[in-house]
């Protein structure tokens, strides 16, 4: 009898062979090639376990995929290989590196993208923008005057991407504005009051303004010497006539000098070291038996009579002094704007949005830069363009305060801006959106889910 022996040979599994990492872009064909052996030889079937990407063609018989992505949908890349005997392959997953820098900039294949969700075979990476543009995916102009980088009182001009590869710089500052010159790399104020080269015209003297705010307009004003106030053509001086405007503290006699004015005292009646008031030497009233309220002269005739001090007037008795309404009168108001009546004399006062002069009589209107009772409040408004009204301050505050003085800031979180996807935190003049987790920012307003943003 014979025996034959059979040796039984275990069918051994194919193997599947592919780079771990696939780098792909957003609109660009790649191709990825997988190898498949069998240590029998035997035939083997090559397919892919996961969904076929859009945009994406496999060859099973060449191995060859072509993928050209159309947006940055998370996707799976897994292959499988069965032979003829029914032997299989250990699957082999690819990691993905999906870059969507659209023409504008390089993509950065050994850097995750900020603001996406971790997944283990699939990661969109970041981009390195080209000069000019900048967002996640470089397609955003970028902003060069972001950052504020031109000095106070200059214009910034934000340049195209174009023009910024060209010359080198993102912004372009403007030349410093009236009243003002360049000097160690800022504009600073140019004082037209100096006297060693002065630039004004003012008769008496002049007042350089320094601007503390942007709609605080740079030059100068002209002001006066005490006793004497600035005309209509807001240069020239004139006079102050302190006795007929009732402005004088002289008891009994006032006369007017250029710039100032003296006082003196009815006949009988000595100056006392004040200047101002005076002492009966003569006891006229005495004398002559009459009761007088303030005191008595010698009239015209030569009779003894009463009179008042300067504000008052004599009551029709003749003996006692009574209150003059000043305000009553144009020949002795002198306001103008307001006049209040106080006894022997009277106040002037200024409405919102003016300033009572030296004179105690004159209001002329706020300065730039102020606002408000006696111009007494700041501007603080968005530029040198937008409105300070006299009377109520400032009618367009930078974006994020508020009120007269804009030194109010405003919570933009109460407008819900961020929309449901992103939680708002207000800032000092501004506010931020922070997204959830799974969604990116858009805009600055807008955070949408990773699988929507293709552009």
């Amino acid at each position: 009898m014979k025996y034959f022996h059979f040796h039984i040979t275990a069918n051994g599994s194919p193997k599947i062979q592919v780079q771990t990492v696939f780098n792909v872009t957003v609109n660009e064909k790649s191709s990825l090639v997988v190898n498949v052996t069998d240590p029998d030889g035997d035939s083997v079937s090559l397919t892919l376990r996961t969904d076929l990407p859009s945009g994406a063609n496999f060859d099973n018989v060449t191995g060859v995929l072509t993928w050209t992505p159309v947006d940055t949908t998370p996707v799976n890349i897994t292959f499988a290989a069965t032979d003829a005997k029914g032997a299989v392959a250990p699957s082999a997953s690819v990691l993905i590196n999906m870059c969507h820098c659209s023409i504008r900039g390089d993509c950065l294949f050994g850097k995750r993208a900020s603001g996406q969700k971790v997944s283990a075979m699939f990661r969109v990476v970041a981009c390195n923008c080209t000069t000019g543009w900048t967002g996640a995916h470089c397609t955003e102009d970028f902003d060069g005057c972001g950052d504020g980088p031109c000095t106070a009182g200059t214009n910034c001009t934000d340049l195209t991407p174009q023009e910024e590869a060209d010359q080198g710089t993102a912004f372009n500052c403007s030349q410093c504005p009236p009243g003002y010159e360049y000097s160690d790399g800022v504009c600073v104020d140019v004082n037209e009051c100096d006297k060693t080269h002065p630039l004004h015209d003012c008769t008496q003297r002049c007042i350089n303004k320094v601007p503390g705010f942007v709609t605080v307009q740079p030059g100068f004003v002209c002001d006066c010497d005490p006793g004497y106030r600035l005309t209509g053509d807001g240069k020239t001086c004139t006079d102050v006539d302190e006795c007929g405007e009732k402005l004088s503290d002289c008891q009994q006699i006032c006369t007017n000098k250029p710039g100032h004015y003296v006082c003196s005292c009815m006949p009988g009646y000595e100056l006392n070291t004040d200047n101002k008031t005076c002492t009966d030497m003569l006891n006229l009233c005495e004398r002559a038996s009459l009761n007088c309220s303030y005191g008595c002269q010698n009239d015209s005739s030569g009779t003894v009579a009463c009179f008042c001090p300067v504000g008052l007037k004599l009551a029709a008795n003749n003996i006692d002094c009574e209150d003059e309404d000043e305000c009553a009168s144009n020949e002795t108001n002198t306001c103008s704007h307001t006049c209040h009546n106080v006894h022997s004399g009277y106040n002037c006062s200024c409405p919102d949005g003016y300033l009572l002069q030296q004179d105690g009589r004159t209001c002329t209107g706020c300065p730039d830069g102020k606002w408000g009772l006696q111009c007494s409040r700041l501007c603080n408004c968005a530029s040198a363009t937008t409105p300070c009204a006299p009377a109520s301050g400032c009618s367009d505050c930078p974006p994020g305060f508020s009120g007269g003085d804009c030194y109010k800031d405003k919570d933009e979180c109460l407008d819900h801006p961020c929309g449901a996807n992103a939680n708002c935190t207000n800032t000092v003049g501004t506010f931020r959106c922070d997204c959830h987790d799974g969604y990116i920012q858009h805009n600055l307003t807008a955070c949408v889910g990773m699988s929507l943003v293709d552009s």
